[in-house]
């Protein structure tokens, strides 16, 4: 069965996403496709989100990302064009806070890879898998 049920990003941010897998991801921008994979890691899939924020806000509204080498072992680095930011690690849940912020924001979803789409499906430990598009 196939079911369809609009929702608001207050009532996404509710939801608990602990051990829930990205099952399939895929974000375009108007002119090409930047990811389609499936099984990406909740990090990964958050990381190609922030590519698509402009480096100043994405530095001034997630705490998340950082220029600072110097904050330990829960900070992983990911290349940006041609910098390095650290992300922190954290759970399923951080992680979904941070993507929910970036469509959230009427600046960033702008700028979010230009005005592109975003399509990701995730699979709760129960089985019930859940479709969110942007």
């Amino acid at each position: 069965m196939i079911s369809h049920v609009s929702t608001t990003l207050d009532d996404l941010k509710k939801i608990d996403w602990t051990n829930s897998k990205i099952v399939s991801a895929r974000i375009h921008t108007t002119e090409c496709e930047v990811l389609n994979t499936a099984d990406i890691s909740w990090s990964d899939f958050r990381y190609n989100i922030f590519k698509g924020i402009h480096t100043s806000k994405l530095l001034e509204n997630f705490s998340s990302v950082t220029t600072d080498t110097n904050r330990g072992t829960n900070w992983k680095p990911f290349n940006f064009l041609q910098c390095t930011f650290y992300i922190r690690y954290c759970d399923a849940n951080q992680v979904m806070n941070d993507i929910l912020k970036a469509f959230d924001d009427d600046d960033d979803r702008d700028a979010l890879y230009q005005g592109g789409s975003c399509f990701f499906k995730v699979r709760f430990p129960n089985g019930v898998e859940h479709t969110i598009y942007s």
